[in-house]
Formats: structure tokens, sequence, C-alpha cells
């Protein structure tokens, strides 16, 4: 399964076509898209000596790469039993989202005074493509996009202890959106997106607070929810 999810993303590689130290950060970033994709998934086993012989490329940037992960909080490992994607709780998730909601208004108010047309262009792009996932029933279409839309603002700041903190929180978020028992209210996540094109489209991060004041009461489905009705 680890090895389908990062086909997906990242074909067959040998060491020699990799610059020289790039390998950690190619299979990095195939393993984050393949956790925005929902491709790696809470409880799956990923074994470094595996991944590395199928790429054609040597253990370390592997592990370092699983390192990273287990840095941002969605890798966890137990001393010769085994190294996995986190399983996330419905409770944690609602922790994470909070947190999340309070850093990118952080962010908003950090980056919006020096943002510029091309940024809400991007924006405007990303939310066009969440609202055609939308359309097509697409939940990982939906799921890519609406990180690809948060992930437009990041450059822009100054505060590299608050980008990290935000790219840490997030996956957390997508690996608890993983297990939720049912889907949560599209309506308000697509609302929220308009309300962030409208603050930087106006150099106000005003209409961003409110987006992020209304996913922070967004619910999040729980177990005894589903089965009560």
């Amino acid at each position: 399964m680890v090895l389908k999810a990062i086909d997906s993303f990242l074909p067959r590689i040998e060491g020699a076509a990799i610059p020289r130290g790039a390998a950690a950060d190619v299979v990095f970033e195939a393993m984050c898209a393949a956790l925005v994709s929902g491709e790696l998934g809470p409880g799956m086993t990923v074994h470094d000596a595996t991944i590395a012989e199928h790429l054609g490329i040597s253990r370390t940037p592997v592990r370092e790469a699983i390192q990273r992960l287990r840095m941002l909080g969605v890798i966890e490992s137990a001393a010769n039993r085994h190294t996995r994607i986190v399983d996330v709780s419905p409770v944690r998730t609602e922790q994470a989202l909070h947190t999340w909601t309070g850093l990118f208004q952080v962010l908003c108010e950090e980056v919006i005074p020096r943002a510029d047309a091309g940024i809400v262009a991007s924006l405007v792009e990303q939310h066009a493509a969440f609202g055609a996932a939308r359309a097509a029933a697409d939940d990982i279409g939906m799921a890519r996009t609406n990180f690809a839309f948060y992930a437009v603002p990041l450059p822009l700041s100054r505060n590299p202890v608050l980008v990290d903190a935000l790219r840490r929180v997030v996956f957390v978020i997508r690996l608890g959106g993983l297990s939720l028992p049912d889907h949560i209210d599209v309506d308000t996540v697509e609302r929220a997106q308009l309300g962030v094109v409208e603050a930087f489209r106006q150099g106000d991060p005003a209409p961003a607070a409110a987006a992020m004041l209304a996913l922070r009461h967004l619910r999040i489905p729980r177990e005894e929810t589903r089965s009560g009705g």
C-alpha cells in the first residue's frame, strides 16, 4: 500500500538521476502528497528499507524523509516494532483545527499587507479547483485543493516558526479527516475560502478572521453522532 501510494506521485527513480542531497526532499514531498490525497493513511506501516529498494536509492534519504514526517507528528515509531502513519482521533482533529485557525489568522495579519495580485489570482484558482472537485463529488480532489489553497500565502511569511507550526498542524488535520465517521460541512469550508480570498483582495485581514472563526466552530463528526442520527 505504501509503495503504491508513493508510485502515484513519484515514478521509479535511480540514485544517479537525483541531484546530490535532494533524494530526501523528493521522497518527503512525494509522501506529503500521498498524505494529502489519502493514499497514505492512518495505521499504514512504513519500511525505510523497502521504500529505498523500490525507488533504487539508499536508505539514508528515506530515513531522513521519515524523520521529517515524524517531526511533523504524522509518523510514530516503536522500537523494534513498527513505524507507521499515526491514527488521529476526532478529538485531536478538532484540537488541531482550532490551533490551525488561530495560526492561519496570524499568518493573514502578517502577509496580507504585502500580498500582490498574483497571490489573489492563485487563491482564486485554487478556490475554483475546489469548487470543481466538489461538483464532481471528488473527496480526494477537495482535500488536495483545500490544502493547496491554504498553502498559497505561506511563502510570503517572514516567520519560519509560524510556517513550521502551520505545516505540522495541517497534516494532523488531514490524517484526522481520513478517520472521521462522516463528512464535515463542505459549505462552511467553501465559504471560508471565499472569506480568505476577499481578505487578500481587499487588503484587510477581517474577512479572513471571520472565516477562521467559522472553521473553528465547524462540527467534527464523531462515532456517536453517526449512530445517533
